[in-house]
């Protein structure tokens, strides 16, 4: 990980382990073997709900939310939400007033 916010928010939020106390902690075991597969889950429960909410397959329901974010993939998204939370410090309710 790149961003030191991201890299504190993240251990805050309990997705690492909370022995990295601090950012230079984050090496390339921790972003392999703990930060991805926060991520991997996170991309799962958001598909899972999406079919919940739509129907269809996994590969649909991808191909769907890619559309409605203007092409880009969930990674891309989870990036970006990530981005907001632990850099900007922005929730959804901030995001929405500013639309």
């Amino acid at each position: 990980m790149w961003d030191k916010r991201i890299k504190i928010g993240v251990r805050n939020e309990g997705l690492v382990s909370r022995y990295r106390s601090s950012p230079r902690d984050f090496d390339g075991n921790c972003y392999a073997y703990e930060f991805m597969p926060a991520m991997h889950g996170w991309a799962k429960e958001f598909v899972s709900t999406y079919i919940e909410e739509n129907g269809g397959s996994y590969n649909s329901a991808c191909d769907e939310i890619s559309k409605m974010a203007d092409g880009y993939t969930l990674a891309k998204l989870l990036d970006e939400l990530n981005y907001l939370r632990f850099t900007l410090r922005k929730n959804i309710e901030d995001i929405r007033r500013t639309q």
